[in-house]
């Protein structure tokens, strides 16, 4: 798992020329078009209409949210007659969210955003969009009217009335109302902040010295993680413990490098398709970090509870070292430990006050298991897997410390209600 966070590799499935084929009067195929697959997120939304620009075709995200079109297409969503937006499909397109299909700088203070986020919420058959949003096929009609989503929610609500009357009457206790303003847009953010969250891996440069930097975006939109300094201490970076978030824009105000050194930066920075970049006024350090390991939009929270009830856990590395983690993590993450649950670095000189800071977030529950992804503010990072489909849980952890190159798999772990397994 670990190793595919940090290395990126392509493969070919092989090559075709004239030779190859000799004499046999057999054209040679057209190339097939590439083709790129996003998820449409206010939560993950199923059962959307989407139109690739390549094809006369309607199709309908999959249960996931997932719709797929060509490289270069612009894909135009709808529900029914009435059209949402479109966007075009580039190679690193991974997330479509309503602001996307509203246009640049919009977020969940746009009017033209939220309304169309409280449409698909309100369209939810089960009404819950924690577990993903599903339209059904019978809210998918042609009403023959226009909706206007640039307005104020006063007069989107007055617009809207009839027409959640049409499109819900068939579903299971419809018709179904507009959702409250309010309940959408504590909903939109966690979808905004879910198209900038996972692990990044980049680096940091000091003019005469280029260092590592790694850290985790968690779904409420906060970052933490660690950088090596110029001096080589394994310093704090990312989030400012009092900083709050970034917001739903992909701006941090001030990202942190060479925390807890004495000699700490506070750097405006960017997150823009899985890249973060930033630069200090006077130049004195730069840096960048790509996405290496993507989060699934919806996770199973009862999953994530049985999970909980293990903590805290403690993985043990080797011999030697263990790595524990609870519910006790720094603000906008569901896990960690604020002191305590890391071991020190092989150097263990470079590691700086706070050191032991680790914080995890949820990964994916898929198939029983609950991965997750956590870091310490000295450079550990694992990739954990816990699999809770048997009488007792079994945990897989492959770790590595990013500043000193080691690394390994752990199966060892004890709970709050386990001996050692």
């Amino acid at each position: 798992m670990l190793a595919s966070c940090f290395a990126l590799s392509a493969c070919n499935g092989g090559s075709s020329n004239k030779d190859d084929n000799p004499s046999t009067g057999t054209e040679t195929p057209e190339p097939q078009p590439e083709t790129v697959s996003a998820t449409f997120v206010d939560s993950s939304v199923s059962g959307l209409q989407y139109q690739c620009s390549s094809s006369t075709d309607v199709h309908l995200t999959d249960a996931r949210g997932v719709l797929t079109c060509e490289i270069g297409d612009t894909v135009t969503f709808f529900v029914g007659s009435i059209e949402l937006g479109s966007t075009v499909m580039n190679e690193d397109t991974v997330f479509i969210t309503p602001a996307t299909l509203v246009g640049d700088n919009t977020n969940e203070a746009t009017d033209a955003v939220l309304n169309m986020a409280r449409l698909l919420i309100s369209l939810d058959i089960d009404q819950d969009p924690s577990n993903g949003i599903a339209i059904d096929e019978s809210s998918l009609q042609d009403i023959g009217v226009v909706l206007e989503f640039d307005q104020t929610s006063e007069n989107f609500e007055s617009a809207v009335e009839s027409i959640m009357t049409q499109l819900t009457d068939e579903l299971p206790e419809g018709p179904y109302t507009l959702v409250d303003a309010g309940e959408a847009q504590g909903h939109l953010v966690l979808g905004l902040y879910i198209q900038y969250a996972g692990l990044y891996d980049g680096t940091v440069d000091f003019g005469d010295t280029v260092t590592r930097l790694t850290f985790v975006v968690s779904r409420e939109g906060y970052a933490y993680g660690t950088n090596e300094s110029a001096d080589g201490i394994y310093a704090n970076a990312a989030n400012d413990e009092l900083a709050g978030p970034f917001d739903t824009l992909g701006n941090f105000e001030s990202f942190k490098v060479d925390g807890s050194t004495g000699a700490t930066y506070f750097v405006p920075a960017t997150i823009d398709n899985g890249v973060l970049s930033g630069t200090e006024e006077n130049g004195l350090v730069s840096f960048t970090a790509t996405r290496q390991l993507i989060f699934d939009p919806v996770i199973d929270s009862a999953l994530v509870e049985q999970f909980s009830a293990l903590l805290p856990l403690t993985i043990h590395l080797d011999d030697n070292r263990s790595f524990s983690f609870a519910d006790e993590a720094l603000d906008g993450f569901p896990f960690g430990l604020l002191a305590g649950g890391t071991p020190h670095s092989d150097n263990a000189a470079n590691d700086p006050r706070f050191w032991d800071i680790n914080v995890a977030e949820v990964v994916s529950t898929r198939d029983d298991t609950v991965r997750l992804i956590a870091i310490a503010m000295n450079g550990f990072v694992l990739d954990i897997a816990v699999d809770l489909s048997g009488e007792t849980p079994s945990v897989q952890a492959n770790w590595t410390h990013v500043h000193e190159g080691t690394e390994g798999t752990a199966t060892g772990f004890e709970t709050e209600h386990s001996s050692i397994f």
